[in-house]
């Protein structure tokens, strides 16, 4: 798990950025890879690469990076949990070895097979190669490792982070009116999106192939995920569940570095570490509370704790809300407004403290069925056959509801249903996670754009290859929603602390496993979810755990804006660098942040997101 960065001139005119300026775009991504630091150049001036490194397996030498051999060089983030057994594949093969990392392995690996070396891969990785003529790059099949590029008049430059990239003094800071508005509408930005004009995200499951002497690239898809509805029963189905789900552990916990596990109260992590324990391991789990109210699930992870016979580790914190964000702001280069962000960077902070790898329940929610939207999208779908004067009632009615900051509000999830609904079809879905609507939105864009984050979410509902409404909702969320936000927020937030977090639930055979398994017995037709993962928590770890309610990781985001968070908003919205150069009409937004402090409407997730953006103007654009 590292930090990687690259410019590679394929025109060969020598037009690699000067020492300095590359060694700053390396240390750019210091916190990724506290380890170890190296740089290759090669191609007489035409190529550079450089690594930062966090040590897990074969922390020698031998596996630093890059990683030169045989004329191949390679930069790597990631680890490739299968490395062992693809390594005695190769050496069948004639393939020979000078290290007992899994690095080498992945070099090898290409030399075997080129662009589909990424099919015998089982892990988490994105990886640059340069090798003769040709330069590949490539991202996991689930997108947990992210992977940047810009191509320009034949250089391309890749990196872990857009900092890196942007640390190149050649490369134009200005913000992609698209991704302010995907921004704006759902709180992330969809690769290929980014939020600087000019660079790109690596979608999931992407390999990109250039040859030198040419400005032209090709892209290829390599993995999508297929769901059916098999027959098998709850029972049957929550056996096999943990079988799988304690393989895919397995496979994980190889580690020459101390490991732990993420423990919530909630079914995701208890079932992780259950798994560890069952395969094995001792296993030290880490949860973190707050003493706000509502907010705190440590009691349930001490149950969970207990039960499965793992060391519990717990800190809870009176939040800094203040200074917890301006320090996330330097990690936040494409942007982000989850604000669970800023707990996961607490508990990343306090588990680096004990181990280097932590094992994770993410993933979970977007393939067996986790979040109650899943339900609602089919709520949606009949709430259309009532007629429309009605459907105007019931919103106005939930409109004439008290605004609350509480960790769920009636008023904003009636809402979010209603409003969704009316945009009919798959845009419901998307409708339901929205920060601003629309006409907020346009109205807060000084050069009004459409990045069509509605109709980018609906398209990958759209496009999903299922036969069930429940099916597409869920690949849609494995491919747009999970890598475009959750996975952001757990590699920002881990790699601050470089701290390597794994995600047995997104293996590829489990996530194959799980989207073949009957829409019911994921969520019911009363809206319970994730029935069988819930049928397996309450016989191997807790009938109490297994009953819980979904709650997140969540922060008093709202309450603070109607604080001393919202003054310090105030002050940011209109401070001379953004409310004259900025890109949003700051009349519109202290509108929205006065409706939210008087107590007229719960604005505090689209507050954050104000926030965020000012944090990242100030930092990534006035400099």
């Amino acid at each position: 798990m590292c930090g990687i960065v690259g410019v590679i001139d394929l025109l060969r005119r020598r037009r690699l950025p000067a020492a300095a300026s590359f060694d700053r775009m390396v240390d750019r991504l210091a916190r990724r890879g506290p380890d170890g630091r190296g740089v290759f150049f090669a191609d007489g001036g035409n190529v550079a690469l450089g690594h930062r490194r966090l040590a897990i397996i074969d922390v020698s030498a031998a596996s630093s990076q890059p990683f030169v051999k045989s004329g191949v060089a390679l930069v790597f983030n990631g680890e490739i949990y299968n490395y062992r057994a693809l390594r005695r594949t190769l050496a069948a093969r004639g393939h020979h070895f000078v290290s007992d990392g899994d690095t080498e392995v992945l070099l090898e690996a290409w030399r075997a097979f080129g662009p589909r070396c990424v099919d015998h891969l089982e892990g988490i990785f994105a990886f640059v190669v340069v090798d003769g003529d040709v330069v590949f790059a490539a991202r996991d099949h689930a997108g947990i490792k992210p992977l940047f590029v810009r191509e320009h008049d034949g250089v391309i430059w890749c990196a872990s982070e857009l900092k890196a990239i942007i640390a190149d003094d050649r490369v134009p800071r200005r913000l992609d009116p698209e991704g302010l508005d995907c921004f704006l509408t759902h709180g992330f930005i969809p690769a290929p999106l980014t939020a600087f004009a000019g660079i790109a995200q690596l979608p999931p499951a992407t390999t990109k192939l250039w040859r030198f002497g040419e400005t032209t690239s090709t892209t290829t898809t390599w993995w999508r995920p297929v769901a059916s509805e098999r027959m098998i029963g709850l029972n049957d189905a929550a056996v096999e569940l943990e079988a799988r789900l304690t393989s895919a552990v397995a496979a994980q916990l190889v580690s020459d570095v101390p490991l732990g596990a993420f423990l919530s109260g909630g079914l995701d992590s208890a079932s992780i570490v259950a798994a560890m324990r069952d395969a094995g391991a001792d296993v030290d789990a880490f949860s973190l509370g707050f003493t706000a109210a509502g907010f705190d699930e440590t009691s349930d992870a001490k149950i969970a704790a207990d039960a499965v016979g793992a060391r519990h580790h717990v800190q809870r914190l009176s939040l800094d809300l203040q200074s917890t964000i301006a320090d996330i702001a330097t990690s936040n280069d494409d942007l982000l407004a989850d604000a669970s962000f800023i707990a996961t960077d607490k508990l990343c902070e306090t588990t680096r403290e004990h181990v280097t790898v932590a094992l994770s329940g993410d993933g979970a929610d977007e393939i067996l069925a986790g979040y109650p939207t899943y339900f609602a999208a089919g709520l949606a779908r009949s709430w259309r056959h009532v007629p429309a004067p009605l459907r105007q009632l019931a919103f106005a009615g939930a409109q004439a509801l008290p605004a609350t900051t509480s960790r769920y509000s009636i008023r904003d999830f009636a809402l979010r249903f209603l409003g969704g609904a009316e945009r009919g079809p798959s845009r419901d879905f998307a409708g339901f996670r929205t920060l601003f609507d629309d006409d907020t939105r346009r109205r807060l864009q000084r050069r009004p754009a459409d990045g069509g984050g509605i109709e980018r979410y609906a398209a990958a509902v759209d496009d999903a290859d299922a036969d069930t409404l429940l099916k597409r909702l869920l690949i849609a969320d494995l491919t747009h929603f999970l890598p475009n936000d959750m996975l952001v927020k757990v590699d920002r937030a881990s790699m601050r602390h470089g701290l390597e977090v794994r995600v047995p639930f997104l293996d590829r055979s489990f996530i194959q496993f799980a989207l073949s398994l009957p829409s019911s017995l994921l969520l019911s037709p009363t809206g319970v979810t994730k029935r069988v993962l819930r049928t397996h928590v309450a016989r191997r770890v807790s009938p109490q755990i297994a009953a819980g309610k979904k709650r997140g990781f969540s922060v008093p985001i709202g309450e603070a804006m109607r604080g001393a968070l919202g003054e310090t908003l105030r002050q940011k919205l209109t401070a001379p660098s953004f409310a004259i150069d900025g890109p949003i009409d700051v009349d519109v937004a202290l509108g929205v942040l006065t409706e939210h402090r008087e107590g007229r409407a719960d604005h505090g997730h689209a507050l954050y997101a104000l926030l965020v953006l000012s944090d990242w103007w100030q930092q990534f654009i006035v400099g």
